[in-house]
């Protein structure tokens, strides 16, 4: 029996600002070097208990976790998350001029710079992007894309903590109906009765489809206490994929912005 660390899934965000390979490796597409990644301190506690390692590189990281190996060739890891346990990984951007050329905050202006003044509004304490693996795009050569193309408005939401009121009721809105964006994640509803200003809403951290019945509006809002810099640009959770896919070889999934 011996024990080493294998790569569970990595992460690689891309720009197609960046056309040539990487001077230093000849990688094409090359990692965006703006973009850096980060676990969240509920998640590096997770990690560190599981015996999981993060590994951050420029515009990248993998997760490694330990297996232990029987005699016969069979590996199981030695730690394992509960059933739909997500890990949140903060992407930031370390660029912050990079948006004034990047899709959806820009237009296609050039040579002025036209902000994109049909981004979704929001009810949490800052814009972000979320990102989850529960329906990967496959990719030629095994990749697997967290969006069906390059990321776009249907990925920005809010961030909110886990306990806040929420305010944003529209007219005609008769209930909250609250959605866990994790595998088989539930769904409660907060009734709105006539002359509400607010409901107080208190869930574990994780992200949200905040769908008001009767008003016809929804949003995505990530509810967590961590506390977000401000080069901080989305969160991403990652989930185990079905069939017990932990024990699988690497998943490796990617995020690709789009140039303007």
């Amino acid at each position: 029996m011996h024990w080493r660390f294998d790569p569970l899934f990595s992460l690689t965000v891309y720009h197609t600002r960046y056309t040539s390979p990487d001077p230093d490796t000849g990688e094409s597409p090359r990692r965006a070097p703006d973009f850096t990644f980060e676990p969240t301190r509920a998640t590096a506690t997770r990690l560190l208990r599981l015996g999981w390692v993060f590994k951050p590189q420029t515009g990248t990281f993998t997760v490694y976790g330990e297996k232990v190996f029987e005699s016969n060739g069979t590996a199981v890891l030695r730690g394992r998350p509960a059933p739909g346990e997500g890990f949140t990984f903060l992407l930031r951007l370390n660029n912050a001029a990079l948006l004034n050329e990047t899709k959806p905050y820009v237009l296609d202006s050039y040579p002025i710079i036209v902000p994109n003044t049909n981004l979704p509004e929001f009810s949490g304490r800052a814009r972000l992007l979320y990102f989850d693996n529960r329906t990967p795009t496959a990719l030629p050569g095994g990749e697997l894309r967290l969006t069906p193309g390059t990321v776009d408005e249907q990925q920005l939401g809010s961030k909110a903590p886990a306990f806040f009121d929420f305010v944003n009721l529209k007219p005609g809105a008769t209930a909250l109906q609250v959605t866990a964006l994790a595998p088989a994640g539930p769904t409660q509803t907060f009734p709105i009765t006539p002359g509400m200003r607010s409901l107080k809403i208190d869930l574990p951290e994780n992200g949200y489809t905040f769908g008001q019945a009767g008003a016809g509006f929804s949003e995505t809002i990530f509810l967590s206490n961590e506390t977000l810099t401000g080069n901080t640009l989305g969160v991403v959770r990652i989930f185990e994929p079905g069939g017990g896919a932990w024990d699988d070889p690497l998943r490796r999934y990617q995020i690709i912005f789009e140039k303007v």
